[in-house]
């Protein structure tokens, strides 16, 4: 399952090293220049290769930035109940990192010649105090997908993340947020 808590989170449109503070973190409802387009192309791509993929398209931020979780852990709930063979589920995101002089920080490898966005795994715990008990299964499986990317390209990953919170990665065993790239980074 790809699922989008911030799915309004979107990408520069310009190629620029500083950006007016109301430019810093993009965000639009337009899925050829967000997350949620990102997610249908990752969809796509896994049915491919003949893995299972189902896409919620929700942007669970839309309305209430603050509800989010809330409301995305409502829909992957949803989608478990529906499709219980679910064993994944990828929380797409895109980072949000901006220095002080407002310059906005573009990760990105060179892959094959191109460049490309890098990504970052994020794990949360229940180090702040939510029942999250198996979310070391969560980090066993992150780390396993980023062993196997990285072997390949290791330009292409940043170092994983673990967290406190445990964003709603508490319904499977196989749980993460993919954070595709910065505000920084174009479509």
């Amino acid at each position: 399952l790809i699922v989008h808590t911030h799915g309004t989170e979107g990408f520069t449109s310009v190629d620029a090293d500083r950006y007016p503070k109301d430019e810093l973190s993009p965000r639009t409802t337009d899925t050829t220049k967000n997350v949620v387009g990102l997610g249908t192309e990752l969809a796509d791509a896994l049915n491919s290769y003949g893995i299972p993929t189902v896409h919620c398209e929700i942007m669970h931020d839309e309305k209430s930035f603050l509800s989010a979780y809330s409301q995305s852990a409502k829909s992957i709930a949803e989608y478990i109940e529906k499709y219980p063979s679910i064993e994944y589920v990828i929380d797409l995101h895109r980072d949000s990192i901006v220095r002080t002089t407002n310059e906005k920080i573009k990760p990105a490898a060179e892959i094959c010649g191109e460049k490309t966005a890098q990504i970052m795994f994020v794990i949360g715990t229940d180090a702040g105090g939510a029942s999250h008990p198996e979310w070391r299964k969560n980090l066993t499986a992150a780390l396993t997908i980023q062993k196997r990317i990285a072997d390949d390209y290791p330009s292409l990953v940043r170092p994983l993340n673990l967290r406190s919170s445990r964003f709603n990665q508490q319904f499977t065993q196989g749980s993460f947020i993919l954070e595709v790239g910065s505000c920084g980074n174009t479509y």
